[in-house]
């Protein structure tokens, strides 16, 4: 019991001195990656560390998870080919249940870019344990983490059919899939629950002609106002004032 004590001292130590002074801390790997995003992502990475240590607060992590997510993003393929490298810490910090919302979040939006796309990184998420992790919370969480948990997993599985087909077996979601596919997804481009369930072959995806399509409200309009409305174009003069001719006139009046 002694040496393990020791062990976690010696290391909080450890921690204490590299946060105290982090630009010594990897130096020798800070200065010989001459990309700029890839080492801002290797920079923030230093948190993972110090959080399970207690050394930095769950805000100043989920900060330091947004910035690799956005600059895997905006760094192009080479910083995103370095977060990924980073996927089995992030799924082993989604996995513990007394994380808060915010770093949850975080964390699933990350993983949503890293992942998206990349076949490698979807290989790496399945060996990691990741669906599962995510799978647990789209059946556990609230509204608002579960739709930021489908909208992952939907990143991980897309053009990927093993991913894909290990959604389609595992029945444990599919209710909550159902269930969510019913809710408002507004922020969202698409409803992703509704998207998972047909990608899965587990909703059928329905096909509709465009004479098959109901008009809008507005769009009825706008049908009716051509046929029982005459368009008029109004000529612009030469100084770009709206100006309606004699001959316009006219035919109005008509």
């Amino acid at each position: 019991m002694f040496n393990s004590f020791a062990r976690r001292l010696s290391r909080r130590i450890g921690h204490v001195l590299k946060f105290l002074s982090p630009e010594e801390a990897d130096d020798s790997l800070l200065e010989s990656e001459k990309n700029l995003y890839k080492r801002n992502i290797i920079r923030e990475a230093r948190n993972f560390e110090m959080f399970d240590d207690d050394l930095i607060s769950p805000a100043t992590l989920a900060d330091a998870v947004n910035v690799i997510g956005s600059t895997a993003y905006t760094g192009g393929p080479p910083a995103n080919k370095c977060a990924g490298t980073y996927i089995p810490k992030l799924a082993e910090l989604l996995s513990r249940p007394d994380l808060r919302n915010d770093v949850r979040v975080a964390i699933l939006k990350s993983l949503s870019t890293i992942t998206i796309n990349h076949s490698d990184h979807q290989n790496l998420a399945f060996q990691s344990g990741l669906l599962k992790i995510v799978s647990d919370i789209i059946v556990k969480a609230t509204e608002g983490v579960q739709q930021w948990a489908i909208y992952c997993l939907y990143c991980i599985v897309l053009d990927h059919i093993r991913n894909l087909q290990a959604v389609k077996n595992d029945a444990s979601i599919h209710g909550s899939l159902r269930d969510s596919a019913k809710a408002s997804w507004l922020g969202f481009r698409h409803n992703y629950a509704d998207v998972l369930l047909k990608l899965a072959g587990l909703e059928p995806v329905t096909k509709h002609k465009k004479a098959d399509i109901e008009l809008t409200s507005g769009d009825q309009d706008a049908e009716e106002n051509k046929k029982t409305k005459p368009i008029l174009t109004v000529p612009l003069s030469k100084k770009g004032k709206l100006k309606l001719t004699k001959s316009k006139l006219e035919k109005i009046d008509e």
